[in-house]
């Protein structure tokens, strides 16, 4: 039965006068609240001080209280009824609707150490019982939440598998068209690269103030678009217009590059903000970026080669690795892969994953 929220006296809801002598003590679970709450009162309170309360509450309807409203009189009253509550609670015979025989029956053992307790401040209906486990944890209680670790998809693939995989997380690729992807690609430098308004070359670091792509082609020196894997070595078609291997050069810069391979120049015919045209250790004709583009260039290639499934030239490919450790992605870099999947709905893979160059053994 609920009990009715009133500080000091045993109320229930619906009113219940509790009287030993019209209610003979003969039912555990009727006696376990009332004992239990005379345990905390008398153990926490003078008898004197509760009479007084109950009578300051409700002196008409007061608990075990007589008509008489002398103090001394309640407290003796009550502390008779508590100890002849007290004798017959631990005599009184166990309540049980099974037979004698029954597994089921109640233990009729009230002990000293019973942790029963019925809160009187609590709200109406409002009692609730913990139940704990041997280790104090409440049995009840729903387990903590497990964090999801989200599962690699490219854990334990390698090569082919590695690159088919890769290939597969941009099958939504949109094709922007070859004068849209650039426009797109000066109005980025234009918002992200510098000042307001301004771009910047990739391979000799030059800048300008332009107003458009249209505005940066008619500069002096003219500003155009390189394509890192060139046009004549298969960046054609739907490839000619991925801005992921697009950037901003000036058009001396770009033209000293046209189509050469990439390498490490040790005799330069050509040099300007960084960038060098020349000759590698072996001879060969090579173009060297300039260092704070020398991953974007390695990432780029190794995007495209992946994508578009070209192969790259073995000398080439080792220092294009060697560039991708010493210059790693960058803020800059991740920011450009952002905007770019926002507009054409593919990712550089090499840029969120920078780790997957060591599983393919050959570009």
């Amino acid at each position: 039965m609920p009990v009715q929220r009133h500080v000091g006296a045993f109320y229930f809801n619906p009113p219940l006068r509790v009287d030993w002598r019209q209610n003979p003590p003969g039912s555990a679970a009727y006696l376990i609240p009332l004992l239990a709450r005379l345990r905390k009162i008398l153990g926490t309170r003078r008898e004197k001080d509760y009479c007084a309360l109950a009578l300051e509450r409700n002196p008409t309807s007061a608990p075990f209280l007589p008509s008489s409203t002398n103090p001394t009189d309640h407290m003796k009253r009550f502390s008779i009824v508590s100890l002849l509550l007290l004798f017959a609670a631990l005599s009184a015979p166990a309540c049980s609707d099974d037979s004698a025989g029954s597994g089921d029956t109640n233990s009729p053992d009230i002990t000293a150490d019973a942790q029963i307790e019925v809160d009187a401040g609590a709200d109406a209906g409002d009692v609730a019982e913990d139940v704990l486990s041997e280790d104090g944890v409440s049995a009840d209680a729903a387990p903590a939440d497990v964090a999801e670790v989200e599962e690699d998809p490219y854990e334990g693939l390698r090569d082919s598998a590695l690159k088919s995989a890769l290939r597969q997380t941009n099958r939504r690729h949109r094709d922007l068209g070859y004068g849209p992807a650039r426009d797109f690609m000066f109005e980025y430098d234009m918002a992200n690269v510098g000042a307001v308004g301004q771009i910047e070359c990739v391979y000799t670091g030059r800048k300008a103030f332009v107003e458009g792509r249209l505005d940066a082609q008619n500069q002096n020196p003219m500003y155009n678009t390189e394509h890192t894997w060139p046009q004549s070595r298969g960046a054609s078609g739907v490839a000619r217009s991925d801005l992921h291997h697009l950037f901003i050069t000036d058009g001396a810069a770009n033209g000293k590059r046209g189509s050469v391979s990439f390498g490490n120049v040790v005799n330069a015919s050509w040099s300007e903000g960084g960038s060098k045209l020349g000759s590698d250790s072996s001879g060969h004709k090579r173009f060297e970026p300039r260092d704070v583009h020398k991953g974007n260039v390695a990432r780029a290639i190794f995007y495209f080669a992946v994508t578009y499934n070209h192969q790259v030239a073995r000398d080439e490919e080792a220092t294009l690795r060697a560039w991708h450790v010493q210059d790693p992605v960058d803020d800059a870099e991740r920011a450009r892969n952002d905007a770019i999947e926002g507009i054409q709905r593919s990712r550089n893979f090499f840029i969120d994953r920078p780790d997957l160059v060591d599983s393919i053994s050959n570009f």
